[in-house]
């Protein structure tokens, strides 16, 4: 439980961004689609609701880490961190795979692939924030394994 406690201030800032950075999608999206205007830090926040839905939910499962913490839950506040910290690499994964098979596909294509593409892949919020939620998924699943074994 003291383990958890000192880091209830490192995910009280994931949960945060994470949130902001859902909403600054959302922002993002509707003022794209209807409006047909700019959107704010998109190559951060992209206009996508799949972005928005994943990020909204990691967001909400770390609060609710926060939430169970607050009752004394242990089991529950847990059991949020490796759901969250899990969508969390997830999304990671799933986003160095798409950085990966654009750099495969203008190869086979013989395309140049110029390196700002490739950092603004690397400037979007799944690659950053999951990179910081890595340590906090193995923590949790250590953890856990304490509370039920």
């Amino acid at each position: 439980m003291a383990q958890l406690r000192s880091l209830l201030p490192y995910i009280s800032l994931l949960s945060v961004v994470y949130l902001a950075s859902g909403f600054l999608a959302l922002y993002n999206w509707l003022v794209e689609s209807l409006i047909g205007g700019q959107g704010v830090l998109t190559s951060f926040a992209p206009a996508d609701v799949g972005f928005v839905i994943v990020m909204l939910a990691i967001g909400i499962t770390f609060i609710g880490s926060l939430y169970y913490t607050r009752l004394g839950d242990d089991v529950r506040s847990s059991a949020c961190l490796i759901v969250g910290s899990g969508l969390a690499v997830a999304a990671l994964i799933v986003h160095v795979l798409v950085i990966v098979a654009t750099l495969a596909d203008a190869m086979i294509m013989g395309e140049s692939l110029a390196m700002h593409d490739l950092a603004l892949g690397l400037v979007r919020a799944e690659f950053p924030l999951g990179l910081m939620v890595v340590p906090l998924l193995f923590m949790s699943l250590k953890r856990i394994k304490r509370l039920v074994g």
